[in-house]
């Protein structure tokens, strides 16, 4: 899976964790979207680009799978590829893996659209862009 890059990386914190003793839900998806600015920003869509096209990418729907516990101290990191991109939808596809152990412990499917940020409509990607993003292509089937 040679699309995959290292878009995240950190420790959990005391106050990430929950009640259970693990990183809790919303820091998962805290890290996503991080993630998804990093893989933005190497497809050439950071944010001088996103401001100068008045263009972004808006996430519709997230689905998540939770495979093994994250508690306080561990370092982790996210990879990210891109699952499919065409016309103004694309598929971020991310996993995060504790560290020290290398078991990845979620993976999150999100898919995105693109639209411009004055008016909402959804606009297709940039040709630029999406050439970019070919490098960072997987076949989802072996995710």
């Amino acid at each position: 899976m040679s699309g995959f890059i290292q878009t995240y990386r950190g420790t959990v914190a005391p106050h990430e964790c929950d009640h259970l003793g693990h990183m809790n839900v919303q820091y998962y998806v805290s890290c996503i979207s991080d993630a998804a600015f990093s893989l933005m920003n190497e497809m050439g869509l950071g944010p001088r680009k996103i401001e100068e096209l008045k263009l972004g990418i808006a996430a519709v729907q997230m689905d998540i799978t939770y495979l093994s516990e994250i508690n306080n101290g561990a370092v982790i990191y996210m990879e990210s590829a891109i699952g499919m991109i065409e016309g103004k939808k694309i598929v971020f596809l991310h996993r995060l893996t504790d560290a020290e152990s290398g078991t990845v412990a979620m993976k999150a499917k999100v898919l995105g659209l693109s639209m411009c940020l004055d008016d909402r409509r959804s606009l297709p990607l940039p040709d630029d862009v999406v050439e970019k993003a070919q490098k960072f292509l997987v076949d989802e089937s072996e995710w």
